[in-house]
């Protein structure tokens, strides 16, 4: 099932990205429930949490979760650059 997810949940962000009005007010890592969350298309959003009933309000969570996604992609670079900065620091020393 979460190979499944991860399968759908990419197709959300290609469409969000390639279809939908506007592609350069959003990014790569946000879904189409999120971004009718985050923009207000009530219409949009009311249709996708009919499609999604069992997962309500489901919009509202898929934002939820782009936000954490973004998070994670910034703290995973930050560290990154922690690394390499330490690694060029360590390098400098000997």
């Amino acid at each position: 099932m979460n190979r499944l997810h991860n399968i759908l949940d990419a197709l959300s962000q290609l469409v969000n990205c390639v279809v939908l009005p506007r592609a350069s007010d959003t990014n790569a890592n946000e879904s189409i429930s999120g971004r009718a969350h985050r923009e207000g298309w009530k219409k949009t959003e009311w249709t996708i949490n009919l499609l999604f009933f069992w997962d309500r309000p489901h919009c509202s969570r898929a934002y939820a979760r782009d936000v954490d996604r973004a998070y994670q992609l910034v703290q995973q670079s930050l560290d990154a650059a922690e690394r390499n900065e330490f690694l060029q620091q360590s390098k400098g020393n000997k």
